[in-house]
């Protein structure tokens, strides 16, 4: 019964897009099967389980900066040096300097 309408609907495809003639063709040999093989009658959605969609967690932030030209090239040549992306070093960079220094000091004293 399905193939059937598929294959009506095919033949009407072909119509309206000659070039389609060859997949048209594969469907055509299909066997008529009864409708079982393709869909269900019923469905049990009492066992499904609910989850909302997985968002990454959001760890960095695009900005816009403006630094000294003699400051990138120093990192664009140690990240060339390194092997690393010169955004990243000068991530860590600052990472570093605003490492607590030790107890009870403030890491941009200076």
């Amino acid at each position: 019964m399905a193939v059937q309408a598929a294959k009506t609907a095919s033949r009407r495809f072909v119509r309206i897009f000659p070039r389609a003639r060859r997949i048209v063709g594969c469907i055509n040999r299909l066997p008529d099967f009864p409708a079982r093989f393709f869909m269900n009658t019923e469905y049990d959605f009492s066992t499904t389980v609910t989850r909302g969609a997985a968002r990454p967690v959001k760890r960095k932030t695009r900005i816009t900066i403006y630094l000294d030209d003699e400051v990138l090239e120093e990192f664009r040549s140690l990240s060339e040096r390194c092997g690393t992306g010169y955004q990243t070093l000068i991530n860590a960079a600052l990472r570093t300097r605003l490492a607590p220094a030790g107890k009870g000091q403030p890491a941009l004293a200076d």
